[in-house]
């Protein structure tokens, strides 16, 4: 199936087959996906919210793309879901994969501060370093292909009595609680739980005109944009951009203290088509820095 949308509310079964199906439409999937037999690959970014079920012995790749999993998600069977090459698994919600074996392979990442969680039978498998933002619990097994891999939870790793973390590497988590699972090889090590945020209310938004030359109005190059938001307790701020709302990235900005709750932020115009702006708070008493260098 080329390109396009495939929009499924009912029921879409691939009911028979060893070979590769490949789907390079964006699949949104609100209905039930059944894989019963062989492979599909998803070459396209696609989101799901409702039921993927999947056999055993089937795989569910996604290749060189995204796959949200927005609230409603529910996955069955004890098939694979891949994540290959550069894919990325974005959470929205938090997610219990069951019985399932999910495999990050190659660059493959994971964005949104959500806990991922499996149960007897159901694998977590990562074969190259990565940063995982939220949290895993392992109510089946974590495992680390190789020794030479570090892997890190930024928040909580929790181990059931019925799980195994099978760790030959350098596997660091923010906080680590054991109800009395098996680790095979190297103890996680606790590097503490970043920073929490503090709530942000984004106010208003507005655009700086100044005529140029050509009489063209165009954002000034001292604030091509004013963001104006409300919070409480909190002393410092990030500002960043998305033309996607996926990839975010810090932008320069100077932020001034309206009055007791408000905040301003005076960001420069660096050739703004679309976007979207997030604004993150440092809560006050925090002693981690909240920007990194680079």
């Amino acid at each position: 199936m080329d390109y396009g949308l495939l929009e499924n509310l009912g029921k879409l079964t691939k009911s028979s087959g060893s070979n590769l199906t490949e789907l390079h439409s964006t699949l949104v999937n609100r209905g039930e996906f059944q894989l019963k037999s062989g492979t599909v690959a998803l070459f396209s970014a696609s989101t799901n919210s409702a039921t993927l079920s999947l056999d055993p012995n089937t795989t569910f790749k996604i290749d060189n793309t995204s796959l949200a999993l927005e609230p409603g998600t529910v996955v069955g069977g004890s098939g694979t879901l891949l994540l290959a090459n550069n894919s990325q698994l974005l959470l929205l919600s938090d997610v219990n994969f069951g019985a399932a074996a999910v495999s990050f392979s190659g660059n493959s990442l994971v964005t949104g501060n959500f806990r991922m969680s499996n149960g007897p039978g159901g694998q977590f498998l990562i074969d190259h370093s990565m940063t995982i933002p939220g949290s895993i619990t392992v109510g089946g097994q974590l495992t680390l292909a190789s020794a030479g891999l570090t892997v890190t939870v930024a928040h909580n790793l929790t181990l059931l009595t019925t799980g195994t973390i099978n760790n030959p590497a350098t596997l660091r988590v923010g906080e680590f609680v054991d109800f009395g699972g098996t680790v095979v090889g190297n103890q996680p090590i606790v590097i503490g739980l970043p920073p929490s945020f503090a709530a942000v209310q984004i106010t208003g938004l507005n655009l700086v005109p100044a005529a140029n030359a050509s009489g063209i109005h165009r954002a000034s190059s001292q604030a091509g944009v004013q963001l104006y938001w409300e919070t409480e307790s909190a002393d410092d701020f990030i500002v960043q951009s998305s033309t996607d709302l996926i990839h975010w990235r810090t932008v320069p900005a100077v932020v001034t203290h309206v009055s007791s709750s408000q905040y301003r932020a005076d960001v420069p115009d660096n050739g703004f088509g679309q976007v979207f702006f997030r604004v993150l708070a440092r809560p006050q008493g925090s002693s981690k820095p909240l920007h990194t260098r680079g």
